[in-house]
């Protein structure tokens, strides 16, 4: 799918080294979400690497939110049903907090909106899906966009650095715990969470781009 703007906040392709049948169904199901994503106002203008400043700072104020509501739900997901204390969801919400500091932006003041719970282990996987490949579009992006707006890791782009180097494999280390996951018996279950999580993602866009006019 390129290295669009959804990847940033959500899912990348999953292609390496080669995708399994749980990757590619995943990736297959959330695919016109995530190209409606990749396209919409608040996100594009940054996947084109460079952004006005007005722009940037705007989508890390949306990203914030997102991942304040996000975040949590999440991470209680991954300890309740996959088996792991929590880390291995990227620590976002601190990336996005040093960026606002960095950069003097004020946080988005809309009311918390957070997810439901993950209701079993597959539902969980489809999550993690949608949050960690996220990872990779993110490092893409920030090799663009940093030297363009003159910005760094410690600057204001430390979401978009993400694991930096360790990028891949970090994303390997996603793909060990969802390919042992039930996902993999209950594929569908897995692919239906991670399109649901990407409409909320689509929802919670509009809302914002709705409150910034």
């Amino acid at each position: 799918m390129g290295d669009g703007p959804a990847q940033a906040v959500s899912t990348a392709n999953p292609d390496a080294p080669q995708a399994s049948a749980l990757q590619t169904l995943l990736r297959e199901a959330t695919k016109e979400v995530h190209g409606r994503i990749d396209s919409h106002p608040l996100l594009s203008v940054v996947a084109r690497g460079k952004p006005a400043q007005e722009a940037y700072s705007r989508a890390l104020r949306v990203l914030d939110w997102i991942w304040r509501d996000w975040q949590p739900i999440l991470e209680q997901d991954q300890r309740r049903w996959l088996g792991d204390d929590g880390a291995l969801l990227s620590p976002r919400t601190a990336w996005l907090a040093q960026d606002l500091a960095a950069l003097a932006i004020p946080p988005l003041d809309i009311a918390p909106q957070p997810p439901a719970p993950a209701r079993d282990a597959a539902e969980a996987a489809g999550r993690l899906y949608v949050a960690e490949g996220a990872t990779l579009g993110g490092w893409r992006l920030y090799q663009r966009l940093a030297p363009a707006l003159g910005l760094n890791s410690h600057s204001g782009a430390r979401y978009f650095h993400g694991h930096g180097e360790a990028t891949q494999r970090h994303w390997r280390r996603v793909w060990e715990i969802l390919e042992a996951s039930p996902a993999r018996r209950q594929p569908q279950q897995a692919a239906d969470a991670a399109r649901t999580l990407f409409a909320d993602l689509e929802r919670r866009l509009d809302l914002a781009a709705a409150r910034l006019r």
